[in-house]
């Protein structure tokens, strides 16, 4: 976001917006991105369903229940 998109937008800029701004220097090049697996180990599954009683039912909460695509 810069100024100029800021303003087309209709949004105010301010004078102290400007204050000490610099730019940010480049980022490097992206690491490389590693299967989960990988990195938890082969013998770790991700996802582990939660132990018996560790699961806290919410209260009844106004309205009616969301449904798949809500």
């Amino acid at each position: 976001m810069d100024r100029a998109a800021y303003t087309r937008a209709g949004l105010p800029w301010f004078e102290h917006y400007d204050h000490g701004a610099d730019d940010l220097s480049p980022a490097g090049p992206p690491k490389p991105v590693r299967p989960v697996g990988e990195w938890l180990g082969a013998g770790l599954k991700p996802r582990q369903q939660p132990a018996p009683g560790q699961v806290v039912p919410l209260k009844e909460a106004p309205g009616r229940p969301a449904a798949d695509g809500d």
